[in-house]
């Protein structure tokens, strides 16, 4: 991981509404995807967002889903 997305996920721990004022580093491990996919998913349900308030989250929450499946292919494949 390098040091944009090691300051992205302690920004999220330090305060989740982080999420939103950074876009998803490239560079996240499968560590780091994981760790967050929780909090963007809490993030969702505890708001009352409509569905356009909540397109963003949403968007994010796939984007962090579809790097985890690709990096858990990788990783199966390559044993």
């Amino acid at each position: 991981m390098d040091e944009a997305a090691r300051y992205f996920i302690e920004g999220v721990k330090f305060d989740p509404w982080f999420v939103f004022q950074e876009p998803l580093p490239d560079d996240l491990d499968l560590a780091a995807l994981q760790e967050l996919r929780p909090v963007v998913y809490a993030l969702l349900h505890a708001l009352d967002f409509t569905l356009d308030e909540a397109t963003e989250l949403i968007g994010l929450l796939a984007e962090i889903d579809r790097r985890i499946a690709l990096m858990e292919r990788l990783r199966s494949s390559n044993r």
